[in-house]
């Protein structure tokens, strides 16, 4: 997102919007002009500025005449700046984020693309990659913002999230500036904890890699546990046999015992025990149990 600043106008009270494109092809420019538009709260107020994104460098520049404060919006703030799709990586100039109050007058910003030589295009602009456990197996999906060139995905598997193998060939779109939404379902996982990422590949055979995310499957009996050592909440996921009101006991080194009942469902069930939260620094045994009185079992705890 470009921030030019952030900060809402009302162009329905007045001030006029102009833009056009520049120059030729490789190298025009894109100017969007904003011309004594009020702000959303502060009619009184008026924003000049103009917009100028340049084709191949792919430089933004920003151009204010004048910006005031409207405290009436926001507090006050406004930011400017670029931001990315998620909001997790932005360029803001010193002075003019959050929460600082600012205003400018003929006043210019330049925002320089740093990639050497010809810039190359990302294949896929991958919004998210995920992964489930379900009874028929590990259900992934994932979602694209954008795809260029894109001809497939290669989804890889690994139980050390070292060595990876190829378990199936996705089709991609090829060319796309829409939304896209995948998915698989691997229906024989290699372990109870796998590993997964994605291989996207080109038509013309250079591909590029995901981040690796993991899936856990809980199988009847099993209990995992985290985190361990715990500062205040351990969370606890289980798969039972039979839905009823198990027991979940917890020991001290002296003896002291502290006993949560819960009910559970029959299938997977995930706890939270909040009581380490009180308790001081030590060691400490979970032991949980049905109504019969059996073990599930017992695990010992640290806490921090």
């Amino acid at each position: 997102a470009i921030l030019f600043p952030w900060q809402d106008i009302n162009p329905a009270v007045g001030g006029t919007i102009r833009y056009q494109t520049l120059g030729t092809a490789p190298n025009r420019r894109f100017v969007l002009t904003l011309n004594n538009i009020p702000y959303y709260s502060c009619t009184s107020s008026l924003f000049t500025g103009q917009l100028k994104l340049f084709e191949t460098t792919n430089n933004i520049e920003m151009h204010i005449a004048s910006k005031s404060i409207c405290t009436g919006w926001n507090g006050g703030d406004a930011i400017l700046g670029l931001h990315n799709f998620n909001g997790t990586i932005a360029r803001v100039p010193a002075g003019y984020n959050y929460p600082t109050n600012w205003n400018a007058t003929n006043t210019a910003w330049r925002f320089t693309n740093n990639c050497a030589g010809p810039c190359i295009v990302l294949p896929i602009e991958l919004a998210q990659f995920s992964g489930v456990p379900t009874n028929r197996g590990n259900e992934l999906s994932w979602q694209t913002l954008s795809e260029i060139n894109n001809d497939y995905f290669v989804i890889e598997a690994s139980i050390d999230a070292q060595n990876f193998e190829a378990i199936a060939n996705i089709n991609g779109a090829g060319n796309s500036n829409e939304f896209l939404s995948y998915n698989h379902l691997d229906k024989n996982p290699m372990a109870n904890l796998v590993y997964y990422r994605l291989k996207q590949v080109d038509f013309d055979g250079q591909f590029s890699y995901s981040d690796i995310i993991s899936v856990r499957r809980v199988e009847e009996g099993d209990v995992a546990i985290s985190p361990n050592p715990v500062n205040d909440v351990l969370n606890i996921e289980l798969k039972i046999a039979s839905s009823g009101n198990y027991k979940f006991i917890i020991t001290d080194l002296l003896g002291a015992v502290i006993e949560k009942n819960i009910q559970l469902s029959k299938g997977s069930n995930k706890v939270k025990l909040d009581v380490f939260t009180t308790l001081p620094q030590g060691f400490y045994m979970l032991k949980i149990v049905d109504e019969n009185n059996t073990i599930i079992t017992t695990k010992k705890i640290v806490k921090n």
